[in-house]
């Protein structure tokens, strides 16, 4: 039997929230033998999910945020991507600084590169008319949730 397939979830804690409990509904729904999920971090801590999902076979890395330290975040999961061979990708947005992720992605030569908004507004109104246009170019895949 072939080794499933791993996607990497890109977000920003594993603790209880509407985007983390949808990713959690899907991880304990799919064929964990075709499909993986692996998970990219930006805080040290354990978080609610974390045991449930190494119980399920995924992995969890840790690293920095990308608004504090934009070239740490992009360099961890640069040597992330390159040392597991990720073809996809899955980064659960919530501004478009999600271009980070994307590009550092596309970078490293990831195929299929998932950008999935979870809100209608992204802060900073200025840095997101600067960051959107690359993130609309780096993302293969654009989901949104709907109301």
């Amino acid at each position: 039997m072939s080794e499933p397939l791993r996607i990497l979830q890109i977000i920003g804690s594993m603790d209880v929230g509407g985007a983390e409990t949808m990713i959690m509904n899907i991880y304990r729904k799919i064929n964990r033998t075709k499909i993986q999920f692996d998970f990219f971090v930006s805080v040290s801590k354990d978080c609610y999910y974390d045991k449930e999902i190494k119980k399920m076979g995924g992995n969890i890395y840790r690293t920095v945020t990308k608004s504090t330290h934009p070239l740490k975040f992009s360099s961890d999961l640069y040597l992330l991507i390159k040392r597991n061979k990720y073809s996809v990708i899955h980064v659960h947005a919530s501004n478009s600084m999600a271009a980070i992720p994307l590009t550092t992605a596309k970078l490293a030569g990831v195929k299929k590169r998932i950008v999935h908004s979870h809100n209608s507004t992204g802060g900073n109104k200025r840095l997101h008319k600067l960051m959107r246009p690359l993130l609309n170019i780096m993302a293969t895949h654009k989901f949104s949730c709907q109301i």
